[in-house]
């Protein structure tokens, strides 16, 4: 993970900067364009790499670890979209082990909530909150628009004749981990995400 990250990081980020330098000295709009592009996309592949690297590495498997990451892509996520972050959590978080599938599918399904508030939700604030009762629980709750109510009644069993592939794939990830999600419309969108993880 450790020599992943070094070499293709390096490769990415030069990508990136050679694109943008690029684009400094290119006065064709369609050539510019182009080249935004390419820096877009090693930024998104540069992201996807840290993920895929975080979930390998056997020292993130603690909850404890996965909230703290998660507490910072999720600011760092909204800031650049300029929606700020409630954050929340118990003070005492149980000694619970996350194997890399189940991180990476918790990973996942709260990267699509985020994504959803940014692309739809015309929201200015986020509220994302852990509980921990037995099983652990992760609500994400913005304050804008809300959702169709013809989303909100599907079920938690992934539906392949769902119209929205981002809400299939995030039925799919809880439901592989026996839990569930919970849609609600509260001045804004509620999602509750049921991970089907047990504590003490």
């Amino acid at each position: 993970a450790s020599e992943m990250h070094d070499e293709l990081g390096a490769g990415l980020s030069t990508i990136r900067l050679l694109s943008l330098a690029a684009k400094r000295h290119e006065s064709d709009p369609t050539k510019s364009s182009r080249i935004d592009k390419i820096a877009q996309s090693a930024a998104d592949v540069m992201e996807k790499m840290a993920d895929i690297i975080w979930v390998m590495n056997s020292r993130n498997d603690s909850l404890e670890n996965f909230i703290a990451y998660l507490r910072r892509y999720a600011g760092e996520y909204l800031e650049t979209h300029e929606i700020s972050l409630q954050f929340l959590k118990p003070d005492l978080i149980p000694a619970v082990s996350l194997s890399g599938e189940q991180r990476r599918n918790l990973l996942l399904a709260v990267k699509e909530c985020l994504h959803n508030v940014v692309k739809h939700a015309n929201a200015t604030t986020v509220r994302l909150e852990f509980t921990i009762n037995g099983y652990v629980s992760i609500n994400i709750a913005d304050n804008g628009v809300g959702m169709q109510e013809s989303f909100l009644s599907l079920s938690s069993i992934p539906d392949n004749n769902l119209k929205s592939n981002g809400l299939n794939n995030l039925h799919y990830r809880m439901a592989a981990m026996g839990g569930s999600v919970i849609m609600e419309n509260r001045q804004g969108l509620s999602v509750t995400l049921k991970t089907g993880l047990i504590t003490k």
